[in-house]
C-alpha cells in the first residue's frame, strides 16, 4: 500500500508532521499506545529517558493512525528495540 492510500483509508492527509499538528481527538488509541510501550519497556527491562519513551509512544501512535487500525505490537517491539537503553 502506498503512502497516499494509507492516508485515504484513515482520513489523514499529509505526512507525519501533518498528523502531529492536527487537532487531537481523544480516543482509546492513545491510551493503547502508551500502555503498549510501557508494557514492552518493562518486559524488555529497557532503561529509557523520558524523551525516548515519549518518542516511542509518538511513533507507535502515528503508525497506528497511518495504518488505520489498532496499535501494532510488532511495530512497537521493533521500534523499542532500536532505542538505546
Amino acid at each position: 500500500m502506498v503512502k497516499e492510500e494509507i492516508f485515504e483509508n484513515t482520513g489523514y492527509s499529509g505526512d507525519k508532521q501533518d498528523i502531529l499538528n492536527s487537532d487531537y481527538s481523544p480516543s482509546d488509541l492513545m491510551e493503547q499506545a502508551v500502555k503498549m510501550v510501557n508494557g514492552k519497556v518493562l518486559q524488555k527491562r529497557k532503561m529509557l529517558s523520558l524523551r525516548q519513551f515519549l518518542d516511542c509512544v509518538e511513533e507507535v501512535y502515528v503508525h497506528a493512525l497511518q495504518k488505520g487500525g489498532g496499535v501494532d505490537e510488532g511495530y512497537a517491539d521493533w521500534f523499542i528495540d532500536l532505542l538505546e537503553g
